[in-house]
């Protein structure tokens, strides 16, 4: 049946596609035999149609054709499409049929305006005659199962045993049928498009753990096995799969869900072994630098920075993009600099400054090296900051509190950062008399706002006993406790793994 509701329609120019797809070149033929595809849309009452490629969640804008006679859309010429999963848009953008091409791009389609496979047909393209089987096949499949679900939801009201286990059986058999069905379609066209597609879909069969192995054990030996056996199913050497609604998907599961709360170490691994089963695809490499670059870029959990910053010091930097302009390559490189220093794991440069006397005295002068407790935060704000003052005064309340109860495990080391106005910052000290240790002015031993990238207020950072971070943005005041004895335990928990593995 026809979708009812259409992917946001799009312009071509207002989405990243790959070179070849901006310029309707085909990817995959050896050689540019134009393209011709006819659709006859019964009782269709438009004048004009759209061709959309599928492209990560958006459809595409590649074409469009006026109707020649009622009905009648032909998009013909010199070049080839990219191969992909397609949509017929009406005007209104009502969505008519998906359709595939897979290198053959002179073919004919007659449709009508409802959806009703059963009534399509297809001239002279194999990869749209396998696809319109599966969705016949499919649609059937969907009517039985509807039909009984309902007889199903029946007999458990009336508690008829023996009618329930019949239907239940029937849904189980039904759903054996279709696995066999696209598993044939899958051995049968192993290079077609839309079997690869299908593929995608596939899921991974996980073996049962080594006996030797107790619960808890056994579950991550699972866990690491579907990681491991995630792509299997899926062909990266193919970059045509970009084009068809299965791989960002697969994609967005893998590293929102698969790898999210993973150690850094791991994620990056994992990252490494994807983007090298892609290499040697250039369409699909493209894709997925780009994808995991920007995924890494915006993603907002500890640490992950450091995920983005590998991935672009290994190819936007190594020469592996050609497709990038230097004024890119030269914002990357820029953007991974300001990053490196402060990646979580990074030693902090002992930081000097003075206090509000701005004498040149040891006495007046702080170092975030000498300070008490065995972690540190190191807090800049903008004494004229409504926010900085906001988060100053929670900042102060958790001191004290956890002072008031012996537990308070950290030191502040508070820079104020508006060099401006020096007695600004002077009466705002001596207004608030915050207990822990306040350092300004415009000297200091290095350029702190460079080293931490400061470029807005207030900044926070977490530092411990041996002066690295273990936090490089500020997180909410109260869950700082928290934070740093999540820190401990996972410290602790690596340490215990590194002995048990004999590192």
């Amino acid at each position: 049946m026809r979708k009812n509701v259409i992917l946001s329609l799009i312009l071509i120019s207002g989405l990243w596609m790959p070179a070849a797809a901006q310029k309707g070149q085909a990817n995959n033929s050896k050689k540019t035999t134009g393209h011709e595809l006819i659709f006859n849309v019964k009782n269709a009452p438009d004048h004009k149609m759209l061709l959309a490629i599928h492209f990560r969640d958006n459809l595409v804008v590649k074409d469009s054709a006026f109707a020649t006679m009622p009905g009648k859309f032909i998009f013909k010429g010199d070049n080839s499409y990219d191969d992909g999963l397609y949509t017929l848009v009406s005007e209104r953008k009502t969505p008519y049929l998906n359709f595939i091409i897979d290198k053959g791009q002179h073919f004919e389609y007659s449709l009508d305006t409802l959806g009703l496979s059963e009534n399509f047909s297809v001239k002279n393209s194999e990869p749209n005659q396998v696809m319109l089987n599966f969705q016949r096949k499919n649609n059937e499949a969907q009517k039985k199962a509807q039909t009984w679900v309902e007889k199903i939801k029946a007999f458990e009201t009336t508690n008829e045993k023996d009618s329930l286990t019949l239907y239940r059986q029937k849904m189980t058999d039904l759903n054996k049928e279709m696995v066999a069905f696209i598993d044939n379609m899958i051995a049968q066209y192993p290079n077609m498009l839309f079997s690869k597609m299908q593929k995608i879909y596939k899921q991974i069969d996980i073996p049962n753990a080594p006996e030797m192995l107790d619960k808890e054990e056994g579950l991550e030996w699972q866990r690491c096995y579907y990681r491991t056996h995630y792509w299997d199913n899926v062909d990266l050497t193919d970059g045509r799969l970009i084009f068809t609604p299965a791989f960002e998907p697969k994609m967005k599961d893998y590293f929102d869900k698969m790898l999210k709360y993973m150690e850094v170490d791991s994620i990056i691994r994992y990252t490494d072994i994807l983007l090298e089963k892609s290499s040697h695809d250039s369409l699909m490499s493209r894709f997925m630098i780009d994808w995991t670059s920007r995924f890494f870029q915006e993603d907002q959990i500890m640490g992950h920075d450091a995920v983005f910053v590998h991935i672009v010091k290994n190819n936007q930097l190594k020469g592996k993009c050609p497709w990038m302009d230097e004024d890119l390559i030269s914002r990357y490189e820029k953007r991974v600099t300001r990053l490196e220093n402060i990646l979580i794991g990074q030693p902090v440069p002992e930081l000097v400054m003075h206090d509000t006397t701005m004498l040149d005295d040891a006495r007046h002068m702080f170092s975030t090296h000498r300070m008490s407790k065995p972690y540190v935060i190191l807090w800049f704000y903008d004494p004229n900051c409504h926010t900085c003052k906001t988060e100053s005064g929670k900042l102060q309340k958790l001191y004290d509190s956890l002072e008031t109860a012996g537990t308070r495990n950290f030191d502040v080391y508070s820079v104020a950062g508006n060099y401006d106005d020096i007695n600004a910052w002077k009466k705002y000290v001596k207004e608030h008399n915050y207990k822990w240790t306040q350092v300004g002015g415009n000297v200091a031993n290095y350029d702190y706002l460079t080293h931490f990238d400061l470029n807005g207020y207030p900044g926070m950072f977490i530092m411990d006993k041996e002066h690295k971070l273990i936090a490089n943005r500020r997180i909410e005041i109260a869950a700082i406790p928290e934070y740093i004895q999540q820190w401990e335990r996972m410290q602790q928990h690596i340490r215990e793994r590194n002995e048990k593995e004999g590192k």
